[in-house]
Protein backbone atom coordinates (compact mmCIF):
# COMPACT_ATOMS: atom_id res chain seq x y z
CA UNK A 1 0.00 0.00 0.00
CA UNK A 2 1.86 3.14 -1.11
CA UNK A 3 0.62 6.18 1.44
CA UNK A 4 1.81 9.78 1.83
CA UNK A 5 2.37 11.58 4.80
CA UNK A 6 1.99 15.48 4.71
CA UNK A 7 3.16 17.34 7.59
CA UNK A 8 5.75 20.29 8.42
CA UNK A 9 7.00 18.61 11.70
CA UNK A 10 9.26 15.51 11.68
CA UNK A 11 8.37 14.25 14.98
CA UNK A 12 4.44 13.83 13.85
CA UNK A 13 5.66 12.31 10.45
CA UNK A 14 7.61 9.65 12.29
CA UNK A 15 5.11 8.78 14.54
CA UNK A 16 2.77 8.62 11.82
CA UNK A 17 4.83 6.20 10.01
CA UNK A 18 5.48 4.00 13.08
CA UNK A 19 2.02 3.02 13.66
CA UNK A 20 1.18 2.42 9.88
CA UNK A 21 3.92 0.29 10.12
CA UNK A 22 2.42 -1.43 12.96
CA UNK A 23 -0.87 -1.88 11.44
CA UNK A 24 0.03 -2.30 8.08
CA UNK A 25 1.94 -5.39 6.45
CA UNK A 26 4.89 -3.92 4.61
CA UNK A 27 3.36 -0.44 3.65
CA UNK A 28 5.47 2.04 1.26
CA UNK A 29 5.51 5.52 2.85
CA UNK A 30 6.43 8.84 1.46
CA UNK A 31 7.20 11.61 3.47
CA UNK A 32 6.60 15.11 2.50
CA UNK A 33 7.49 18.04 5.11
CA UNK A 34 5.46 20.37 3.31
CA UNK A 35 2.86 21.12 0.56
CA UNK A 36 5.23 21.76 -2.41
CA UNK A 37 7.13 18.21 -2.14
CA UNK A 38 3.68 16.59 -1.25
CA UNK A 39 2.01 17.77 -4.73
CA UNK A 40 5.62 17.05 -6.53
CA UNK A 41 5.25 13.66 -4.61
CA UNK A 42 1.79 12.96 -5.99
CA UNK A 43 3.09 13.89 -9.83
CA UNK A 44 5.52 10.79 -9.41
CA UNK A 45 3.83 8.04 -7.54
CA UNK A 46 0.47 6.85 -7.20
CA UNK A 47 -1.19 6.64 -3.74
CA UNK A 48 -3.75 4.55 -2.41
CA UNK A 49 -3.85 7.25 0.21
CA UNK A 50 -2.74 10.92 1.64
CA UNK A 51 -2.42 11.36 5.13
CA UNK A 52 -2.71 15.26 5.37
CA UNK A 53 -2.49 17.77 8.49
CA UNK A 54 -4.05 21.29 7.82
CA UNK A 55 -0.91 23.49 8.10
CA UNK A 56 2.08 22.40 6.19
CA UNK A 57 4.26 25.95 6.48
CA UNK A 58 3.80 26.99 2.94
CA UNK A 59 0.38 26.19 2.27
CA UNK A 60 -2.58 24.88 3.09
CA UNK A 61 -3.59 20.66 3.44
CA UNK A 62 -6.66 21.53 1.85
CA UNK A 63 -4.78 23.25 -0.75
CA UNK A 64 -3.01 20.01 -1.36
CA UNK A 65 -6.19 18.27 -1.43
CA UNK A 66 -7.49 19.98 -4.18
CA UNK A 67 -4.51 19.20 -6.11
CA UNK A 68 -5.07 15.70 -5.07
CA UNK A 69 -8.38 15.56 -6.77
CA UNK A 70 -6.89 16.75 -10.56
CA UNK A 71 -3.04 14.44 -9.98
CA UNK A 72 -4.46 11.38 -8.72
CA UNK A 73 -8.40 11.41 -8.63
CA UNK A 74 -10.25 9.08 -6.12
CA UNK A 75 -7.35 9.21 -4.24
CA UNK A 76 -8.31 9.16 -0.14
CA UNK A 77 -7.39 11.93 1.86
CA UNK A 78 -7.48 11.40 5.70
CA UNK A 79 -6.76 15.02 7.37
CA UNK A 80 -4.25 14.30 9.81
CA UNK A 81 -3.80 17.04 12.16
CA UNK A 82 -4.03 18.69 16.39
CA UNK A 83 -7.33 21.30 15.33
CA UNK A 84 -10.53 19.65 15.11
CA UNK A 85 -12.08 22.83 13.97
CA UNK A 86 -11.03 22.09 10.07
CA UNK A 87 -13.35 19.13 9.75
CA UNK A 88 -16.24 20.84 8.18
CA UNK A 89 -13.74 22.25 5.64
CA UNK A 90 -12.48 18.70 5.24
CA UNK A 91 -15.25 16.66 4.62
CA UNK A 92 -16.73 19.50 1.92
CA UNK A 93 -13.38 18.61 0.00
CA UNK A 94 -14.18 15.38 0.16
CA UNK A 95 -12.29 13.74 2.70
CA UNK A 96 -12.50 10.30 3.55
CA UNK A 97 -11.92 10.49 7.67
CA UNK A 98 -10.29 12.85 10.02
CA UNK A 99 -7.88 11.79 12.59
CA UNK A 100 -6.79 14.26 15.40
CA UNK A 101 -3.00 13.94 17.23
CA UNK A 102 -1.55 12.80 18.88
CA UNK A 103 -2.38 9.84 17.15
CA UNK A 104 -3.78 6.56 18.30
CA UNK A 105 -2.67 2.92 16.85
CA UNK A 106 -6.39 1.81 16.90
CA UNK A 107 -7.76 4.81 15.47
CA UNK A 108 -5.75 4.70 12.18
CA UNK A 109 -6.23 1.11 12.21
CA UNK A 110 -10.49 1.94 11.75
CA UNK A 111 -9.14 4.44 9.35
CA UNK A 112 -7.21 1.41 7.47
CA UNK A 113 -10.60 -0.53 7.80
CA UNK A 114 -12.68 1.83 6.41
CA UNK A 115 -11.10 2.66 3.26
CA UNK A 116 -10.82 -1.37 2.40
CA UNK A 117 -14.35 -1.27 2.85
CA UNK A 118 -14.63 1.68 0.23
CA UNK A 119 -12.41 0.27 -1.91
CA UNK A 120 -13.77 -3.16 -1.98
CA UNK A 121 -10.40 -4.40 -1.33
CA UNK A 122 -8.95 -6.57 1.47
CA UNK A 123 -5.94 -3.97 3.08
CA UNK A 124 -3.73 -6.75 4.70
CA UNK A 125 -4.17 -4.81 8.09
CA UNK A 126 -1.96 -6.47 10.40
CA UNK A 127 -3.53 -7.70 14.18
CA UNK A 128 -1.35 -6.13 16.84
CA UNK A 129 -0.78 -7.23 19.99
CA UNK A 130 0.29 -4.20 21.34
CA UNK A 131 -0.82 -1.14 23.09
CA UNK A 132 -0.27 2.48 21.85
CA UNK A 133 0.62 5.06 24.62
CA UNK A 134 1.97 8.39 24.67
CA UNK A 135 4.74 9.36 26.44
CA UNK A 136 6.65 13.03 26.14
CA UNK A 137 5.10 13.16 22.65
CA UNK A 138 6.69 9.93 21.39
CA UNK A 139 4.79 6.77 20.86
CA UNK A 140 5.63 3.45 22.78
CA UNK A 141 4.24 -0.10 22.45
CA UNK A 142 3.57 -2.34 24.97
CA UNK A 143 2.36 -6.13 24.78
CA UNK A 144 -0.82 -6.45 25.81
CA UNK A 145 -0.21 -9.17 27.56
CA UNK A 146 2.20 -7.10 29.70
CA UNK A 147 -0.33 -5.26 30.91
CA UNK A 148 -2.12 -6.26 34.72
CA UNK A 149 -4.25 -2.84 35.12
CA UNK A 150 -4.90 0.77 34.24
CA UNK A 151 -5.86 2.86 36.66
CA UNK A 152 -7.34 6.71 36.45
CA UNK A 153 -4.63 8.79 37.58
CA UNK A 154 -5.55 12.85 37.54
CA UNK A 155 -7.03 13.58 34.28
CA UNK A 156 -5.60 10.69 32.36
CA UNK A 157 -4.12 7.31 33.49
CA UNK A 158 -1.28 5.09 35.04
CA UNK A 159 -0.64 1.44 33.24
CA UNK A 160 0.39 -0.77 35.73
CA UNK A 161 2.76 -3.93 33.20
CA UNK A 162 5.35 -6.18 33.98
CA UNK A 163 8.57 -3.97 32.98
CA UNK A 164 6.94 -0.69 35.24
CA UNK A 165 4.59 2.23 35.16
CA UNK A 166 3.38 4.16 32.55
CA UNK A 167 1.53 7.33 32.43
CA UNK A 168 -0.75 8.68 29.52
CA UNK A 169 -3.63 11.23 29.21
CA UNK A 170 -6.12 9.25 27.60
CA UNK A 171 -9.09 8.36 29.53
CA UNK A 172 -10.18 5.06 31.30
CA UNK A 173 -13.15 4.87 29.48
CA UNK A 174 -10.94 5.34 26.22
CA UNK A 175 -8.82 2.21 26.95
CA UNK A 176 -11.87 0.41 27.84
CA UNK A 177 -13.29 0.52 24.62
CA UNK A 178 -10.17 -0.15 23.16
CA UNK A 179 -8.84 -3.30 25.14
CA UNK A 180 -12.53 -5.04 25.74
CA UNK A 181 -11.72 -7.21 23.07
CA UNK A 182 -8.51 -8.12 24.49
CA UNK A 183 -9.84 -9.81 27.76
CA UNK A 184 -10.17 -7.11 29.65
CA UNK A 185 -12.88 -5.99 32.18
CA UNK A 186 -13.81 -2.68 33.94
CA UNK A 187 -14.05 -3.95 37.96
CA UNK A 188 -14.59 -0.31 38.95
CA UNK A 189 -14.79 3.36 37.89
CA UNK A 190 -10.90 3.24 38.28
CA UNK A 191 -9.57 0.44 37.45
CA UNK A 192 -9.55 -1.56 34.01
CA UNK A 193 -8.38 -5.29 34.84
CA UNK A 194 -6.76 -8.07 32.22
CA UNK A 195 -8.80 -11.14 33.27
CA UNK A 196 -5.96 -13.18 31.63
CA UNK A 197 -3.72 -12.74 35.10
CA UNK A 198 -6.74 -12.92 37.72
CA UNK A 199 -5.06 -14.11 40.08
CA UNK A 200 -7.55 -14.69 43.66
CA UNK A 201 -11.14 -12.81 44.08
CA UNK A 202 -12.59 -12.59 47.48
CA UNK A 203 -14.59 -10.78 49.71
CA UNK A 204 -13.42 -7.27 51.08
CA UNK A 205 -14.61 -5.12 53.42
CA UNK A 206 -17.57 -6.55 54.60
CA UNK A 207 -19.60 -7.51 51.68
CA UNK A 208 -17.72 -5.92 48.72
CA UNK A 209 -15.06 -8.04 46.78
CA UNK A 210 -11.49 -7.93 45.56
CA UNK A 211 -9.14 -9.29 43.40
CA UNK A 212 -5.25 -9.75 43.04
CA UNK A 213 -3.29 -10.77 39.90
CA UNK A 214 -0.30 -12.56 39.22
CA UNK A 215 2.95 -10.58 38.98
CA UNK A 216 1.49 -7.81 40.67
CA UNK A 217 2.51 -8.50 44.13
CA UNK A 218 -0.38 -8.05 47.43
CA UNK A 219 -1.96 -5.23 45.47
CA UNK A 220 -5.36 -5.32 45.87
CA UNK A 221 -7.95 -3.97 43.28
CA UNK A 222 -11.58 -3.28 44.42
CA UNK A 223 -14.71 -4.58 42.87
CA UNK A 224 -17.51 -2.31 42.20
CA UNK A 225 -20.72 -4.37 43.69
CA UNK A 226 -22.41 -3.66 40.26
CA UNK A 227 -19.61 -4.90 38.34
CA UNK A 228 -19.29 -8.87 40.50
CA UNK A 229 -21.86 -10.80 38.90
CA UNK A 230 -20.64 -9.45 35.38
CA UNK A 231 -16.95 -10.17 36.49
CA UNK A 232 -17.49 -13.95 37.43
CA UNK A 233 -19.72 -14.73 34.53
CA UNK A 234 -16.12 -13.68 32.56
CA UNK A 235 -13.89 -15.64 34.35
CA UNK A 236 -16.70 -18.47 35.04
CA UNK A 237 -17.02 -18.74 38.80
Amino acid sequence: MNILIADDERPARSELRHILEEVLDHPSVVEADCGEAAVEAMGQVRFDALFLDINLGDMRGTAVASAARQLQPGVPVIFATAYCEHAVRAFELGASDYVLKPFDLERIRLTINRLSDRQGQTVPVREVDKLAINIEKKIVLLPISDVGYIETHGRGCRLHTRSGVYEDAASIGSFEQRLSSKGFFRIHKSYLVNLNLIDTLFPWHGSSFALTLTGFGQEVLPIARGQLKALREYVGC
